[in-house]
């Protein structure tokens, strides 16, 4: 029986900020409050603890034809080791995912990710690059899945032209309708747009909260899965 989903909001904005959220009435495109709180709490804690953030999407998935677990080991155990890869280059990490699924046979995992960016030693901040993060995520899924990895010389041609055809986690660079979209945002205290660009992130996180392709998960299983806020009595606010 699929899951039915109460706790959901068709308002235009969310939260203590009003910040704006993928939401369409006329269309009953409604977003869940859950999701949408947890986004909130690691958004506003990683923009108090640090000046320097960055914030990214992508989308997990499994090969066509593979027979995928109805539980989340598999994207558990992807999910620790990604964190822990990213804790060890000394980044603060905070992330929130949910599992979809729609028309396909296997269920997909869409998610987004905050990580602190620290200033070289002359004190220059610089946006850091998409792509270690995203080949980074694609080598410790091969492995969760068993396959055997992409060869180095085709992680740089789009997933649908390689080899073995993979692609299974999707950087989110094109849009739905295969325009380009920036992916990787820079959200800096000294730049002028800091307030539009934390919008432009929360709505395009609140993605993950939209109400479609959650009702066939299965009884028992989580939907939702983000890091632990840490003690808020120990956060410092960065001005």
């Amino acid at each position: 029986m699929p899951r039915k989903h109460a706790n959901m909001t068709d308002e235009p904005t969310f939260g203590k900020k009003s910040r704006p959220i993928m939401t369409n009435r006329n269309k009953k495109q409604r977003c869940s409050i859950p999701i949408l709180k947890r986004i909130e709490s690691h958004m506003d804690d990683m923009l108090a603890r640090h000046k320097d953030v960055y914030f990214f999407r992508f989308d997990i998935r499994y090969p066509q034809g593979y027979a995928a677990p109805s539980d989340n080991r598999q994207f558990c155990a992807f999910q620790a080791d990604y964190v822990k890869g990213l804790q060890r280059e000394n980044y603060d990490v905070r992330y929130v995912a949910v599992r979809e699924q729609e028309n396909s046979s296997n269920q997909h995992y869409s998610e987004i990710v905050l990580v602190n960016v620290s200033p070289d030693p002359k004190g220059v901040v610089s946006k850091p690059e998409l792509k270690p993060f995203i080949d980074s995520a694609e080598k410790i899924w091969e492995r969760k899945l068993d396959l055997p990895p992409v060869d180095e010389d085709e992680r740089d041609i789009p997933p649908e032209c390689r080899k073995k055809n993979r692609g299974l986690i999707e950087d989110c660079t094109k849009s739905r309708y295969g325009s380009p979209q920036e992916n990787g945002i820079m959200l800096s205290k000294s730049n002028s747009e800091y307030e539009e660009k934390i919008n432009r992130c929360f709505h395009w996180g609140s993605y993950t909260a939209k109400g479609k392709q959650k009702d066939k998960t299965p009884p028992g299983q989580r939907e939702l899965f983000s890091s632990r806020l840490p003690n808020t009595k120990k956060i410092i606010t960065i001005k």
